[in-house]
């Protein structure tokens, strides 16, 4: 890819802008065209906003609106029906997250990270302590 491709091609992902596109890097419109045809930019595109962490916001505001629709009920309760589906997108979300160790599981690392470096650097080592407790 040229350096006016990869401008364009960021250009186009990052924005949503096509037209423009051509008229902000300096390249005519058919050009344009053609190398978002040849590179299939617009299914790359449409693929991105279909991204992990897009997904992730869109599955943590269904069940944010969810929670306060059953809040908003006389019978704050989630009923049988309810259960089932914050079930399901439950199990999708965890699905979409990356394989992450929990908050806990950290700071336990970071503690033990910073005994060892406590015993070759002990100022180091007590700075990083002092930064785990904050």
């Amino acid at each position: 890819m040229t350096e006016k491709q990869s401008l364009a091609y960021n250009l186009y992902m990052q924005t949503g802008l096509t037209q423009q596109i051509a008229e902000l890097t300096g390249v005519n419109r058919k050009t344009l065209y053609d190398w978002i045809k040849q590179g299939n930019w617009s299914r790359a595109r449409t693929a991105s906003a279909h991204a992990p962490g897009i997904l992730l916001d869109q599955y943590y505001g269904q069940l944010i609106a969810f929670n306060n629709n059953i809040a908003s009920r006389d019978e704050v309760f989630p009923t049988r029906e309810d259960t089932i589906i914050m079930t399901r997108v439950n199990s999708v979300i965890k699905t979409l997250l990356p394989d992450k160790k929990s908050l806990a599981t950290t700071i336990e690392h970071f503690t033990d990270f910073s005994e060892i470096v406590k015993d070759k650097y002990p100022e180091l080592g007590d700075k990083l302590s002092t930064l785990i407790r904050e």
